[in-house]
């Protein structure tokens, strides 16, 4: 992977390329004068330019080339494939036995002309795979060569001789990077519309087709295939909902909803009433939220909020905020919500460091929240309190690190200055 202007100037560390689980970087080469780094520390600095040498899986490669900051050596020669970036993605080709391939090169063979498939990197089962241009790599039987290649390239070359075996990738298409700003255009637009009629009190267009109308539109301008649209949708989430609204409706009829919230109620009234009663709604489902979907915790938590405030007198609008703030607050687990499952995997988290900082968090919300239910006529002061308290919280954190890196360089050069 060769370093762009984003890495270049920060040390490795400070990249994040630092103890990614499977992923380790074997050697950097610098270029111009193509000297090589092995064993480099976490203290290294990078250059623009510089190539990063990685010994990493088949998730490792596509993390990589989904980091802006990175490219592909071969990125120059994938941009000259025939076809739309639109339809391409990653393919696995093991070199058979009997291969005209062996003992030539990718450079040799012109293999982008004549597989029009780009050789992104190379794994070889048993002995050592030069630190050299991919291109220049003499192939062996029974290496797996990575390519991106379009839809087609597994038909095409599946039953060729010089293929002993060919898969695709799931999930593998490459960034297109050209059509973030168009695509967050047309995200904005939709979220603008549904703001804007709630500020208004009218409904020019629902939810429901804005974002299907949104969908269409991100279709029309190669933001994704059809295929790749299909593939996004997790239907596990939607079954999940459905069944959750079933179970929310059972609870309603059989009145197991209302027997739930006579004892929330009655713990209420002995508590302190009305703010009690907005606040155990919010733990509840934030409770039921590090479990289940976010969605699912509203769908069983509603029916029970709903007589809650019947039996107590709230305004339905409230419950449904306190339902709704304790649905998006799964701090606690790393399986509570989707982004949460992102960052655990990418940044090697651990369970712990999501209850570490998950239950500050929770208890920081459940607080604001109480506090707000408690004053309602005050919640755009005491919001704007909270976002600022927010505001000051990150600009420290950014101050800390920017100081901590300042003094890693002042550090850097005084070791250059007494190497010297």
């Amino acid at each position: 992977m060769k370093v762009k202007a984003g890495a270049a100037g920060k040390d490795i560390a400070a990249n994040g390329l630092q103890d990614i689980a499977g992923l380790y970087i074997t050697a950097i080469t610098r270029p111009g004068t193509w000297e090589t780094f092995q064993d480099v520390a976490p203290t290294f600095e990078l250059q623009l330019g510089d190539v990063l040498w990685f010994t990493t899986d088949l998730d490792g490669v596509k993390y990589l080339l989904k980091d802006p900051r990175l490219e592909a050596t071969q990125a120059a020669d994938a941009h000259k494939l025939k076809g739309r970036q639109i339809y391409r993605h990653l393919v696995q080709a093991t070199v058979s036995p009997d291969s005209a391939l062996i003992g030539h090169t990718v450079r040799e063979m012109r293999f982008r002309t004549y597989y029009e498939g780009v050789v992104l990197a190379i794994h070889r089962q048993s002995g050592y795979v030069s630190l050299r241009d991919v291109c220049d790599v003499e192939l062996r039987a029974g290496d797996v060569l990575l390519l991106e290649a379009d839809q087609s390239f597994k038909k095409r070359f599946k039953a060729n001789p010089a293929f002993g075996l060919v898969a695709d990738v799931p999930r593998s298409a490459p960034l297109k990077t050209r059509l973030m700003w168009p695509a967050l255009g047309l995200t904005a637009a939709m979220v603008a519309t549904q703001i804007i009629s709630g500020f208004t009190g009218t409904s020019n267009i629902d939810l429901w087709p804005a974002a299907i109308l949104t969908a269409a539109a991100m279709l029309l301008i190669g933001c994704m295939t059809s295929d790749q649209a299909v593939e996004a949708i997790d239907w596990t989430v939607y079954i999940t909902i459905a069944f959750a609204f079933g179970v929310s409706s059972a609870m309603e009829r059989s009145k197991v909803a209302a027997a739930i919230a006579s004892i929330f109620v009655k713990i209420s009234h002995a508590i302190g009433g009305r703010t009690a009663a907005l606040g155990s709604m919010y733990l509840v489902t934030g409770l039921l939220s590090e479990v289940l979907t976010n969605n699912a915790a509203a769908a069983l938590m509603y029916p029970i909020a709903a007589n809650v405030g019947d039996d107590m007198g709230i305004q339905p609008k409230l419950m449904s905020i306190a339902v709704m703030l304790g649905a998006s607050a799964a701090f606690i687990s790393p399986f509570g919500y989707q982004c949460n499952l992102m960052v655990f995997t990418a940044g090697n988290y651990k369970t712990m460091d999501f209850v570490r900082l998950g239950v500050l968090l929770q208890v920081w919300q459940l607080v604001a929240a109480c506090t707000i239910f408690s004053l309602p006529s005050w919640w755009m002061i005491l919001c704007a309190i909270s976002l600022a308290v927010v505001a000051l919280a990150v600009a420290y954190a950014v101050a800390s690190s920017l100081l901590a890196k300042r003094r890693l360089k002042q550090l850097k050069a005084a070791a250059s200055s007494a190497g010297k």
